[in-house]
Protein backbone atom coordinates (compact mmCIF):
# COMPACT_ATOMS: atom_id res chain seq x y z
CA UNK A 1 0.00 0.00 0.00
CA UNK A 2 1.95 3.73 -1.13
CA UNK A 3 1.25 6.51 1.80
CA UNK A 4 0.00 9.64 0.15
CA UNK A 5 -0.37 12.83 1.72
CA UNK A 6 -2.67 15.42 0.24
CA UNK A 7 -1.31 18.82 0.08
CA UNK A 8 -2.86 21.14 2.28
CA UNK A 9 -4.74 24.33 0.57
CA UNK A 10 -3.15 26.78 3.31
CA UNK A 11 -3.84 30.30 2.06
CA UNK A 12 -1.48 32.60 5.10
CA UNK A 13 -2.87 36.35 3.30
CA UNK A 14 -1.31 39.06 4.94
CA UNK A 15 -4.17 41.75 5.14
CA UNK A 16 -4.78 44.72 6.78
CA UNK A 17 -7.40 44.67 10.02
CA UNK A 18 -9.43 47.85 10.88
CA UNK A 19 -10.62 47.12 14.03
CA UNK A 20 -14.03 49.25 14.69
CA UNK A 21 -12.88 50.18 17.82
CA UNK A 22 -14.13 52.52 20.40
CA UNK A 23 -10.86 53.46 21.53
CA UNK A 24 -9.90 57.58 20.45
CA UNK A 25 -7.77 55.58 17.68
CA UNK A 26 -9.12 52.99 15.20
CA UNK A 27 -5.74 50.18 15.35
CA UNK A 28 -4.65 49.10 12.07
CA UNK A 29 -3.36 45.37 12.55
CA UNK A 30 -1.71 42.70 10.40
CA UNK A 31 -4.42 39.83 10.15
CA UNK A 32 -3.25 36.21 8.83
CA UNK A 33 -6.69 34.53 7.22
CA UNK A 34 -6.26 30.54 6.88
CA UNK A 35 -8.15 28.30 4.48
CA UNK A 36 -7.43 24.49 4.43
CA UNK A 37 -10.62 23.08 2.25
CA UNK A 38 -13.80 24.63 1.59
CA UNK A 39 -14.52 25.76 5.22
CA UNK A 40 -11.94 26.35 7.93
CA UNK A 41 -12.26 26.70 11.85
CA UNK A 42 -9.51 26.99 14.56
CA UNK A 43 -10.32 25.43 17.55
CA UNK A 44 -6.69 25.82 19.43
CA UNK A 45 -2.85 26.62 18.98
CA UNK A 46 -1.03 23.94 20.43
CA UNK A 47 2.63 22.35 20.86
CA UNK A 48 1.65 20.36 17.84
CA UNK A 49 0.30 23.52 15.75
CA UNK A 50 -2.87 24.54 14.33
CA UNK A 51 -5.97 22.16 15.19
CA UNK A 52 -9.69 22.47 14.51
CA UNK A 53 -12.04 21.32 11.60
CA UNK A 54 -12.41 21.83 7.90
CA UNK A 55 -14.63 20.94 5.33
CA UNK A 56 -13.15 18.53 2.52
CA UNK A 57 -13.64 16.06 -0.38
CA UNK A 58 -13.93 12.87 -0.13
CA UNK A 59 -10.56 11.59 0.91
CA UNK A 60 -8.86 8.20 -0.31
CA UNK A 61 -6.56 5.90 1.84
CA UNK A 62 -3.52 7.21 2.65
CA UNK A 63 -4.82 11.08 2.67
CA UNK A 64 -6.35 10.20 6.21
CA UNK A 65 -5.81 9.63 9.68
CA UNK A 66 -7.27 7.90 12.97
CA UNK A 67 -7.12 9.07 16.05
CA UNK A 68 -6.26 6.50 18.35
CA UNK A 69 -4.42 6.34 22.10
CA UNK A 70 -2.93 10.23 21.74
CA UNK A 71 -1.95 10.11 18.12
CA UNK A 72 -2.25 9.58 14.40
CA UNK A 73 -2.49 6.36 12.66
CA UNK A 74 -3.43 6.62 8.77
CA UNK A 75 -6.60 5.35 8.14
CA UNK A 76 -7.98 2.46 5.82
CA UNK A 77 -9.95 2.69 2.93
CA UNK A 78 -11.41 5.96 1.59
CA UNK A 79 -13.79 8.70 3.10
CA UNK A 80 -16.66 10.55 1.61
CA UNK A 81 -16.55 14.52 1.62
CA UNK A 82 -17.17 15.51 5.74
CA UNK A 83 -15.98 17.79 8.13
CA UNK A 84 -12.57 16.32 9.10
CA UNK A 85 -9.89 16.94 12.00
CA UNK A 86 -6.64 18.54 11.37
CA UNK A 87 -3.66 18.83 12.89
CA UNK A 88 -1.28 21.55 11.07
CA UNK A 89 2.22 21.61 12.45
CA UNK A 90 4.68 24.43 11.55
CA UNK A 91 6.44 23.47 7.83
CA UNK A 92 4.73 20.46 8.12
CA UNK A 93 1.94 19.02 5.70
CA UNK A 94 -1.76 19.13 7.26
CA UNK A 95 -3.18 15.71 8.88
CA UNK A 96 -7.23 15.22 8.37
CA UNK A 97 -8.57 13.06 11.21
CA UNK A 98 -11.40 11.10 12.00
CA UNK A 99 -12.03 9.57 15.76
CA UNK A 100 -13.94 6.08 15.93
CA UNK A 101 -15.47 6.65 12.69
CA UNK A 102 -17.16 9.63 13.09
CA UNK A 103 -19.44 11.29 10.22
CA UNK A 104 -17.92 14.85 11.67
CA UNK A 105 -14.68 15.28 14.22
CA UNK A 106 -13.64 18.39 15.77
CA UNK A 107 -10.05 18.39 17.45
CA UNK A 108 -10.44 21.41 20.27
CA UNK A 109 -6.54 20.75 21.45
CA UNK A 110 -4.25 18.41 22.95
CA UNK A 111 -2.89 18.07 26.11
CA UNK A 112 -0.32 16.15 28.52
CA UNK A 113 -0.03 13.69 25.25
CA UNK A 114 -4.00 13.95 24.66
CA UNK A 115 -6.17 15.04 21.87
CA UNK A 116 -9.62 16.17 22.84
CA UNK A 117 -12.83 17.67 21.31
CA UNK A 118 -15.93 16.56 20.02
CA UNK A 119 -17.84 14.42 16.93
CA UNK A 120 -20.36 13.12 15.33
CA UNK A 121 -21.89 9.90 15.58
CA UNK A 122 -21.47 7.65 12.36
CA UNK A 123 -24.66 5.70 13.61
CA UNK A 124 -26.59 9.40 12.66
CA UNK A 125 -26.52 9.73 16.24
CA UNK A 126 -25.87 13.19 18.34
CA UNK A 127 -22.89 14.66 18.87
CA UNK A 128 -20.15 13.41 21.79
CA UNK A 129 -16.93 14.58 23.29
CA UNK A 130 -13.86 12.27 22.90
CA UNK A 131 -11.02 12.38 24.74
CA UNK A 132 -7.77 10.19 23.25
CA UNK A 133 -4.54 9.41 25.35
CA UNK A 134 -1.53 7.11 25.45
CA UNK A 135 -3.66 5.56 28.16
CA UNK A 136 -7.21 4.61 25.94
CA UNK A 137 -9.70 6.37 23.99
CA UNK A 138 -13.03 7.97 25.80
CA UNK A 139 -16.15 9.18 24.47
CA UNK A 140 -18.66 11.04 26.84
CA UNK A 141 -22.12 11.33 26.58
CA UNK A 142 -24.12 13.76 28.91
CA UNK A 143 -26.43 15.09 26.71
CA UNK A 144 -29.99 14.76 24.64
CA UNK A 145 -28.14 15.39 21.40
CA UNK A 146 -25.43 17.19 21.69
CA UNK A 147 -21.71 17.25 24.31
CA UNK A 148 -19.29 19.72 23.39
CA UNK A 149 -15.79 19.34 25.12
CA UNK A 150 -14.25 23.04 25.25
CA UNK A 151 -11.36 22.62 27.42
CA UNK A 152 -8.60 19.98 29.58
CA UNK A 153 -6.52 20.88 32.04
CA UNK A 154 -3.19 19.00 32.60
CA UNK A 155 -4.30 16.64 35.41
CA UNK A 156 -6.82 15.60 33.22
CA UNK A 157 -10.13 17.65 34.44
CA UNK A 158 -12.21 18.47 31.07
CA UNK A 159 -14.78 21.39 30.52
CA UNK A 160 -17.47 22.07 27.90
CA UNK A 161 -21.61 21.75 27.87
CA UNK A 162 -24.45 19.75 27.00
CA UNK A 163 -28.19 19.71 26.01
CA UNK A 164 -30.57 18.49 27.59
CA UNK A 165 -34.78 17.23 26.06
CA UNK A 166 -35.79 20.87 27.10
CA UNK A 167 -33.04 22.03 24.26
CA UNK A 168 -31.33 23.60 27.47
CA UNK A 169 -27.76 23.51 27.89
CA UNK A 170 -25.68 23.12 30.97
CA UNK A 171 -21.74 23.53 31.53
CA UNK A 172 -20.26 20.39 32.38
CA UNK A 173 -16.87 19.27 34.51
CA UNK A 174 -15.08 16.15 34.43
CA UNK A 175 -13.15 15.71 37.23
CA UNK A 176 -9.85 13.38 36.65
CA UNK A 177 -11.11 10.34 37.83
CA UNK A 178 -13.92 10.81 35.52
CA UNK A 179 -16.65 12.23 38.15
CA UNK A 180 -18.90 14.94 35.93
CA UNK A 181 -21.25 17.37 37.52
CA UNK A 182 -23.13 19.89 35.96
CA UNK A 183 -22.63 23.29 36.46
CA UNK A 184 -25.08 26.42 35.46
CA UNK A 185 -25.12 29.63 36.55
CA UNK A 186 -27.27 30.21 39.62
CA UNK A 187 -30.50 31.54 38.21
CA UNK A 188 -29.52 30.89 34.61
CA UNK A 189 -32.19 29.35 32.03
CA UNK A 190 -28.50 27.77 30.54
CA UNK A 191 -24.83 27.99 30.54
CA UNK A 192 -21.94 27.27 28.05
CA UNK A 193 -18.54 26.61 29.56
CA UNK A 194 -16.46 27.43 26.28
CA UNK A 195 -12.94 27.55 27.67
CA UNK A 196 -10.53 26.63 31.04
CA UNK A 197 -8.69 29.77 32.16
CA UNK A 198 -5.88 30.50 34.04
CA UNK A 199 -5.58 30.36 38.14
CA UNK A 200 -8.33 27.11 37.61
CA UNK A 201 -11.10 29.36 36.25
CA UNK A 202 -13.63 28.99 33.53
CA UNK A 203 -15.40 31.58 31.27
CA UNK A 204 -18.72 31.09 28.83
CA UNK A 205 -21.68 32.50 28.59
CA UNK A 206 -25.17 31.94 30.27
CA UNK A 207 -28.83 32.49 29.21
CA UNK A 208 -31.01 35.10 31.87
CA UNK A 209 -33.56 37.37 30.71
CA UNK A 210 -33.81 36.57 26.99
CA UNK A 211 -30.24 37.18 26.35
CA UNK A 212 -26.50 35.80 26.51
CA UNK A 213 -24.10 37.13 29.28
CA UNK A 214 -20.57 36.43 29.47
CA UNK A 215 -19.14 35.15 32.75
CA UNK A 216 -15.99 34.13 34.14
CA UNK A 217 -15.74 31.69 37.57
CA UNK A 218 -13.91 29.43 39.88
CA UNK A 219 -14.10 25.83 38.84
CA UNK A 220 -16.54 25.34 42.14
CA UNK A 221 -18.29 28.43 40.47
CA UNK A 222 -17.50 30.72 43.28
CA UNK A 223 -16.47 33.88 42.61
CA UNK A 224 -18.85 34.67 39.49
CA UNK A 225 -17.83 37.89 37.61
CA UNK A 226 -20.71 38.70 34.96
CA UNK A 227 -19.38 40.18 31.55
CA UNK A 228 -21.87 42.46 29.09
CA UNK A 229 -19.72 43.82 26.46
CA UNK A 230 -19.99 47.73 26.06
CA UNK A 231 -19.67 49.13 22.65
CA UNK A 232 -19.71 53.38 22.56
CA UNK A 233 -21.51 53.51 25.27
CA UNK A 234 -24.12 50.77 24.95
CA UNK A 235 -24.35 47.16 26.11
CA UNK A 236 -24.37 44.29 23.49
CA UNK A 237 -27.54 41.99 23.50
CA UNK A 238 -25.60 38.60 23.83
CA UNK A 239 -21.99 38.48 25.08
CA UNK A 240 -19.90 35.50 25.65
CA UNK A 241 -16.34 35.15 27.25
CA UNK A 242 -13.53 32.38 25.37
CA UNK A 243 -10.47 33.12 27.27
CA UNK A 244 -8.40 35.65 29.69
CA UNK A 245 -4.40 36.43 29.48
CA UNK A 246 -3.25 38.24 32.88
CA UNK A 247 -5.88 41.76 32.81
CA UNK A 248 -7.67 41.38 29.61
CA UNK A 249 -10.55 39.39 28.08
CA UNK A 250 -11.61 37.95 25.11
CA UNK A 251 -15.00 37.22 23.96
CA UNK A 252 -17.54 37.61 21.53
CA UNK A 253 -21.02 40.21 21.27
CA UNK A 254 -24.01 41.02 18.98
CA UNK A 255 -26.45 43.57 18.99
CA UNK A 256 -28.75 42.32 16.85
CA UNK A 257 -28.52 38.67 16.37
CA UNK A 258 -27.70 38.89 12.64
CA UNK A 259 -23.66 39.56 12.92
CA UNK A 260 -21.12 38.93 15.62
CA UNK A 261 -18.10 40.75 16.53
CA UNK A 262 -14.83 39.77 18.88
CA UNK A 263 -14.05 42.07 21.81
CA UNK A 264 -11.36 42.51 24.28
CA UNK A 265 -11.55 43.95 27.99
CA UNK A 266 -8.28 45.07 29.69
CA UNK A 267 -8.78 45.79 33.10
CA UNK A 268 -9.08 49.60 33.50
CA UNK A 269 -10.02 50.29 29.60
CA UNK A 270 -12.47 50.17 27.16
CA UNK A 271 -13.81 47.58 25.87
CA UNK A 272 -12.37 47.24 22.04
CA UNK A 273 -14.64 45.17 18.96
CA UNK A 274 -12.97 43.87 16.55
CA UNK A 275 -14.23 42.37 13.05
CA UNK A 276 -13.50 42.26 9.49
CA UNK A 277 -17.12 43.20 8.28
CA UNK A 278 -20.37 44.46 10.07
CA UNK A 279 -21.83 41.77 8.13
CA UNK A 280 -19.35 38.74 9.23
CA UNK A 281 -19.61 36.51 11.93
CA UNK A 282 -16.60 36.37 14.31
CA UNK A 283 -15.85 33.53 16.64
CA UNK A 284 -12.60 34.27 18.60
CA UNK A 285 -11.37 31.02 20.07
CA UNK A 286 -8.29 32.27 22.51
CA UNK A 287 -6.12 34.36 23.28
CA UNK A 288 -2.39 33.75 23.73
CA UNK A 289 -0.01 35.32 26.31
CA UNK A 290 1.84 37.44 23.50
CA UNK A 291 -1.36 39.10 22.74
CA UNK A 292 -2.51 36.73 19.43
CA UNK A 293 -5.79 36.52 19.12
CA UNK A 294 -6.98 33.00 16.82
CA UNK A 295 -10.53 31.98 15.44
CA UNK A 296 -12.63 31.69 12.75
CA UNK A 297 -15.14 34.00 11.06
CA UNK A 298 -18.22 33.37 8.52
CA UNK A 299 -17.76 35.96 5.83
CA UNK A 300 -19.27 36.24 2.36
CA UNK A 301 -17.91 32.62 1.53
CA UNK A 302 -17.13 29.55 3.32
CA UNK A 303 -15.48 29.77 6.81
CA UNK A 304 -11.83 31.05 7.41
CA UNK A 305 -9.71 31.10 10.08
CA UNK A 306 -7.78 33.90 11.57
CA UNK A 307 -4.68 35.15 13.74
CA UNK A 308 -4.51 38.25 14.79
CA UNK A 309 -0.95 38.58 15.70
CA UNK A 310 -0.07 41.07 18.86
CA UNK A 311 -3.64 42.18 19.38
CA UNK A 312 -4.10 42.87 22.50
CA UNK A 313 -1.82 45.32 24.26
CA UNK A 314 -2.74 45.56 27.95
Amino acid sequence: MKNLRHPAALSLIVMLLSAVAAADSVPVLPRILIQFGHGTEIFGITSEGLVGDVAKNALKQGQWWNIEKGTLVLGDGDRPASVFAYIKGFDQKIKYAVFDGGATTTIVGIKVGCIFGFYTQSNEGGILGFRSCPSGDFAYDYGYNATFLTGMADDGLLVGYHDNPHLQYSGLIVSPSGKEQDYVVPGADGTKILALAPGKRIVGTFLKGGRWHGFVADLDGTHLSILNAKIKGKYALDTGVVGVQGECTLGYFDFNHNAQSGFVRCQGKKDVPFTFNPKFGMHPRGLLKDGTVFGDFDGFGPTEGFLLPKFVKP
